[in-house]
């Protein structure tokens, strides 16, 4: 298993010749953002007003 992680930023380009990516079922065409199921989104940028203790509970 490999795990690549990237920035909002990025965005897919099928490479001539590159080694197709088995189980991958996207369906991305060039210049889509990887917001696909098979690229999950791990540490979403927060959004103004976001409270982490409203989140997971605040410990009262």
């Amino acid at each position: 298993m490999s795990l690549r992680y990237c920035g909002d930023q990025v965005r897919y380009f099928d490479r001539p010749g590159a080694i197709p990516q088995v189980g991958v079922t996207h369906g991305l065409k060039d210049g889509d953002r990887l917001l696909a199921a098979d690229y999950p989104v791990v540490w979403p940028k927060p959004w103004p007003g976001l409270r982490l203790a409203g989140l997971y509970g605040d410990g009262s």
